[in-house]
C-alpha cells in the first residue's frame, strides 16, 4: 500500500514539475481561438471601427461603421460599471441604417411607446431633433428613422452632442468626435451607393 502512495506522490510531483516547466516556456494545452467570417479594423487610439461581414442569406457584402462617444456612462456613479455608447452605420442588404447603441435603457418617452426623440446639437449650431425607433426586444439600441438625411446633416461638422433621458438616472449627454467623418463613412456610401 506504501509503494501505491509512494508512485501516485511521485506521478503528481512530476506532472506538477512538467506543468511548471511548460507554463514557464509559454506552451498552452489548447488553443480555442474562434475564427469568425468578420473582419475587423481598427487604428490604435482611434474612436472608429470598421467591420465587414458577407450575409449568408443574400451573399451580400454588409459594411458596418462605428464610432465610439468620448463620453462614459457609470451605472450609479459606479466605475465598474462603465459604459461607452457608440454610433453605428451600416450598410445592409443595400440598405442604410444609422444605430445609437447607449448600452444603458433610456427612460419611456410619452406618446411614442415605440421611439425616442433625442435632442442633438452641431458644433456650436442651434438643437434640433432627431427620431429614432427602437430595435427590436431592446431598450438599449436606436434606429434612426431618416438615416440618410442624419448622415448629410453630420458632414462637415466636428462635434455631435445627443442628449438622451437614462432611465431612473436623467439626463446624459454623449459626445461624439466627427473628425474624419466623410473619410471613414466612405465604405458605407459605396456598398449603398448614396
Amino acid at each position: 500500500m506504501k509503494k501505491f502512495f509512494k508512485w501516485i506522490l511521485i506521478l503528481f510531483i512530476g506532472f506538477f514539475l512538467l506543468g511548471v516547466v511548460l507554463n514557464a516556456l509559454g506552451v498552452k494545452g489548447s488553443n480555442t481561438e474562434n475564427k469568425t467570417e468578420k473582419s475587423t479594423k481598427e487604428t490604435k487610439d482611434s474612436k472608429w471601427q470598421y467591420q465587414e461581414d458577407i450575409s449568408k442569406m443574400t451573399d451580400k457584402k454588409n459594411i458596418y461603421v462605428t464610432l465610439k462617444s468620448d463620453s462614459i456612462w457609470m451605472k450609479n456613479g459606479d466605475p465598474s460599471q462603465a459604459i461607452i455608447p457608440d454610433l453605428t452605420f451600416r450598410c445592409q442588404d443595400d440598405s442604410v441604417d444609422v444605430i445609437l447603441s447607449t448600452q444603458t435603457p433610456l427612460s419611456p418617452e410619452y406618446g411614442n411607446a415605440l421611439g425616442k426623440t433625442i435632442k442633438a446639437r452641431l458644433d456650436n449650431q442651434k438643437a434640433f431633433n432627431i427620431s429614432f425607433s427602437n430595435g427590436q426586444g431592446s431598450y438599449t439600441t436606436f434606429f434612426a428613422e431618416k438615416p440618410k438625411q442624419l448622415i448629410e446633416k453630420l458632414k462637415g461638422h466636428k462635434k455631435l452632442l445627443l442628449e438622451v433621458n437614462v432611465h431612473r438616472q436623467g439626463p446624459f449627454v454623449i459626445e461624439f468626435n466627427l473628425d474624419e467623418f466623410e473619410k471613414n463613412l466612405e465604405p458605407v456610401k459605396k456598398s449603398c451607393k448614396f
